[in-house]
């Protein structure tokens, strides 16, 4: 049933549902707003598992969703300057390679264009890219319904070679979009597992992704298809990302329709009550609130243990977007994508097996673009966060959790050199 109700709700846009600032959705009223929700989502508010109050954004003296004025120049003036070829990667027009592209490569979507899907997908990344460098310290929590499992503690910093003013002038030699690493730092099991991944341009090229492993003291290349597979057996896979990280030429794209929906957004954010301090040697470190995020930490809370008791719901109109793997080694057979039709950000994904059948919800919240020194740099910050990915075939999750003090790295806007993303870091810095 899953499957059907996603199938007509898709292309189909909701009907109108007039909503009160301050209203909470759950259990008694989740009926009103079965239209603005995924299938498996609504579940949650209607059995009394996630409740929330809805934030409305028309309100005054709010910070806005949409993106700086710097990034929305450069959209207008992206304005039929870009195409796909027949593999969905970014071309000019006449066909030669870019370079350096900030805002979005396709400002205008028709609904009826064949490649509007992929089109879409790429506007997401330059979206997310405008960020710019990052450098993170956070908690991946397996949790079910009786609480936690397991706590993983990781490190990971990501360099990305598009969309952030910064990034124009790096010398780009191998002609990459990005390079992340990833470093554990506890439990004890798996202190010193490393992990390193470069995108590039090419759409033949498939991802390098390494691995050292500390009991075999031995680096090892990873296939590209083992991003769909949960990172380190929790249920949060390396292609979720912040939504979505996989390769846009690795998947075929179909818009198949829009609608509007209530999503999960970071209600200080849009107040304007964000901490931003400049980080030593550069970039912005956001600070966090001290309240709790998710049901497992929060006093007295009854629904489930991964619902997000911080989070509001706000109202946004969306492009809907099916994505199939080109690799039938891919753990999913299709993924449903929701991307903001004014800014791209992504907030529900669904996610099947190759019959068609359910299997697993990553679940995100956004807020609002700020910045920290009067303009210079922008990029999204919040009080909070809520990343969950649901599996729900087994009745569990992996929330993404940040530890709650001034010095935990959760920085946007950091200089990172391209050295330190070589293969020979997995061997110094593994264990």
């Amino acid at each position: 049933m899953l499957v059907v109700g996603c199938v007509v709700w898709v292309g189909v846009p909701a009907a109108a549902t007039e909503l009160k600032d301050g209203e909470v959705i759950g259990k008694d009223n989740a009926a009103s707003v079965r239209e603005l929700l995924p299938v498996e989502i609504y579940q949650h508010y209607v059995k009394g598992e996630y409740q929330n109050s809805y934030f409305d954004l028309s309100k005054p003296n709010l910070h806005s969703p949409l993106h700086p004025p710097v990034f929305r120049a450069a959209t207008e003036a992206n304005r039929g300057r870009y195409a796909l070829t027949p593999e969905n990667s970014i071309v000019y027009t006449d066909g030669k390679d870019p370079g350096f592209i900030t805002g979005f490569p396709f400002p205008d979507i028709d609904i009826n264009d064949p490649q509007a899907g992929p089109k879409v997908v790429w506007n997401y990344f330059y979206n997310w890219w405008f960020n710019g460098n990052g450098h993170f310290y956070n908690e991946l929590v397996w949790v079910n319904r009786s609480g936690i499992d397991r706590a993983v503690v990781a490190e990971a910093l990501f360099m990305y070679y598009q969309s952030a003013p910064e990034a124009k002038d790096l010398p780009n030699p191998l002609k990459l979009y990005q390079r992340s690493k990833t470093l554990v730092r506890s439990p004890a099991d798996l202190h010193g597992t490393a992990a390193l991944s470069w995108r590039f341009k090419d759409p033949q090229a498939r991802d390098q992704n390494w691995t050292y492993v500390p009991a075999l003291r031995r680096v090892r290349a990873v296939s590209p298809a083992n991003r769909s597979d949960g990172f380190l057996g929790s249920d949060l896979a390396q292609d979720d990302g912040q939504y979505f990280d996989g390769k846009p030429e690795d998947f075929e794209w179909k818009l198949v329709g829009e609608t509007e929906q209530l999503v999960l957004a970071d209600a200080a954010s849009y107040r304007g009550d964000v901490e931003l301090r400049a980080v030593p040697g550069g970039g912005w470190r956001t600070i966090w609130d001290e309240r709790p995020w998710v049901g497992y930490e929060t006093p007295g809370w009854t629904g489930l243990k991964w619902a997000p008791t911080e989070a509001v719901l706000v109202k946004r109109p969306f492009w809907v977007i099916e994505g199939v793997p080109k690799d039938r080694y891919y753990l999913f057979g299709k993924l449903v994508l929701r991307f903001d039709r004014d800014t791209y950000r992504g907030y529900w994904a669904s996610k099947y097996d190759w019959k068609g059948a359910l299997l697993a919800s990553y679940q995100v919240q956004n807020g609002a673009f700020h910045t920290p020194d009067g303009g210079e740099h922008w990029f999204t910050a919040a009080r909070s966060v809520y990343q969950t990915a649901e599996n729900v075939k087994l009745d569990r999750a992996t929330t993404v959790r940040f530890t709650r003090s001034p010095e935990t790295p959760a920085d946007y806007k950091v200089p990172l050199r391209p050295e330190e993303f070589a293969p020979d870091w997995l061997v110094r810095s593994g264990k």
